[in-house]
């Protein structure tokens, strides 16, 4: 016999859980539940979020309801479908004590954190931004609090310098898949230990897009934190006559000088960003509306703005 389950997640990471989990042979999904597809890039093109196109590929039934609150009709059908469990991760939207009754065994949720550490919304880019060493995924029942119910399972994930958002991501996906790949077996054979999360909890918030504008007046670490945790949105950036400019990769140096934070300095093949300690070498800049490019190509189109 294996277990009814209605996934519920929206964007790349969601996506390559449920790629898995579509795989795995204790569970049946049943549906999947994503946010409404959106209009994206300057077209404003309608665009399905990344699990919707997987679970139509494999002719898995796709709701995306535009509220789940009081929603009479969308509770009705989930109740319908009668899942064991709900598997949720990054879905995007808090869910009521009403849809949490609905399966048959738990509802449970992946979270890219070592909880109680980062409850929220962004802890992948909190864990970057901090310059954590050490992060992980953390498995848990799911309760009315945010990201507070008992912890199911947990594994670690070391960081190394190098790591930014995408790196970091495809390592909570590969523990992520690891975890979920024995966890229904063990359910079965009650082997789940259910753990309380403790009271010293630390919490993250939404990412908005103004949170990638940087502050050439921090340190050199935080300036290096932002450019890792947003490198994929909303992008680490500065203005200049009214224009975005991307730093997409860069390598931060603390050294004492006698320059001011934010002076710039663009020469042939170099360009470097002086800070409160020390300065960023650019390595890869994005000139608005432009690709990334390397700093010769960068001098020889944008020089006028810098010198």
């Amino acid at each position: 016999m294996s277990y009814r389950v209605v996934f519920m997640g929206t964007p790349h990471i969601a996506d390559e859980v449920l790629k898995n989990l579509i795989n795995n042979k204790e569970i049946e999904i049943v549906a999947v539940v994503c946010q409404p597809d959106k209009p994206v890039g300057r077209k404003r093109r309608l665009t399905p979020p990344d699990t919707k196109i997987t679970a139509l590929k494999h002719n898995i039934e796709v709701l995306q309801p535009e509220k789940i609150r009081r929603n009479k009709e969308f509770k009705s059908y989930l109740k319908k479908l009668e899942p064991d469990f709900l598997v949720v991760i990054a879905y995007g939207k808090i869910l009521p004590n009403s849809i949490l009754k609905i399966p048959k065994e738990i509802p449970i949720n992946i979270h890219a954190s070592l909880l109680p550490k980062y409850r929220g919304a962004s802890p992948i880019q909190q864990t970057l931004l901090n310059r954590d060493e050490l992060t992980g995924v953390t498995i848990i029942k799911m309760d009315r609090g945010m990201d507070t119910g008992d912890m199911l399972q947990k594994e670690s994930i070391e960081l190394t310098p190098e790591d930014d958002y995408s790196s970091l991501e495809n390592k909570i996906i590969k523990i992520s898949n690891k975890m979920m790949d024995s966890f229904f077996s063990k359910y079965k054979d009650n082997e789940i230990i259910y753990t309380p999360q403790d009271e010293n909890a630390t919490y993250c918030y939404f990412v908005e897009k103004k949170d990638g504008l940087l502050d050439f007046t921090l340190s050199t670490d935080t300036l290096m934190g932002k450019i890792k945790a947003y490198s994929v949105w909303p992008k680490a950036y500065f203005m200049i006559d009214d224009k975005r400019f991307i730093i997409n990769n860069a390598v931060g140096i603390k050294e004492k000088h006698n320059f001011s934070p934010s002076k710039i300095v663009l020469e042939k093949k170099k360009m470097f960003i002086y800070t409160k300690d020390g300065y960023l070498d650019i390595k890869m800049i994005q000139p608005q509306a432009k690709k990334s490019m390397n700093i010769p190509s960068f001098f020889n189109g944008y020089k006028k703005y810098f010198i």
